[in-house]
């Protein structure tokens, strides 16, 4: 954590105001990003490079790697039994088996509505952590992955609803207006000075930036 001058903290706060920003860090301060120095979008993290795939799996991308686990896992044709056949054949079984449980561990996802960031730590809400935050139903959830049109679901082409930085909350009520800064009072800083995030009863609240090492 690190204080920042009123000046710093007032633009912060209009521009976070602008944004349809509804999650929170563990803290209950505002998702800042010191190394982009701007706002962190919902869901949005600094993530490693998938090796596998050579490429970040986000959500530009993530039913195109669905699609390409549950391509990996194709049924080969029957042919003469060779040794160096039976080799690749073990050697097959066992990525057969580990991208088995990747692929059903990422259709609970979709079907759950998190990412895998979301299903080790909860988002956090005005609320409170919610792990169902972003879960509008399977049938919904599925849409937002694959898109309406069920004939293009297995067909590798971008069907994905939305533009990756709003998702819709299973609250409806919260997302008429951004939760976090609805009220410009509640983020001033406290008299004593105390960032710690939490808006507790008869407690004037203080803005407190997230800071990402």
């Amino acid at each position: 954590m690190e204080e920042r001058p009123d000046a710093q903290k007032q633009i912060l706060v209009e521009i976070a105001k602008k944004l349809p920003i509804f999650s929170r860090a563990q803290s209950g301060a505002i998702r800042f990003c010191d190394r982009c120095q701007v706002v962190k979008p919902d869901r949005c993290h600094h993530c490693s490079v998938c090796e596998t795939v050579n490429n970040c799996v986000g959500f530009a991308n993530y039913k195109f790697f669905l699609l390409f686990l549950s391509y990996s896992m194709g049924e080969l044709p029957n042919g003469p039994a060779k040794f160096h056949v039976l080799f690749l054949m073990f050697v097959a079984l066992m990525f057969f088996v580990s991208l088995m449980f990747l692929f059903g561990y990422h259709c609970w996802l979709v079907a759950k509505n998190r990412s895998t960031l979301e299903a080790f730590s909860a988002p956090v809400f005005i609320n409170g952590p919610d792990r169902n935050g972003f879960n509008v139903g399977t049938r919904r959830n599925l849409q937002q992955v694959f898109g309406e049109d069920r004939r293009l679901w297995f067909i590798p082409v971008f069907t994905s609803q939305g533009n990756g930085h709003y998702f819709p909350l299973k609250n409806r009520s919260s997302e008429s207006h951004n939760p976090l800064l609805a009220n410009e009072d509640m983020w001033e800083e406290s008299d004593d000075g105390s960032e710690d995030g939490s808006l507790a009863e008869n407690q004037d609240p203080s803005v407190t930036i997230e800071m990402e090492e």
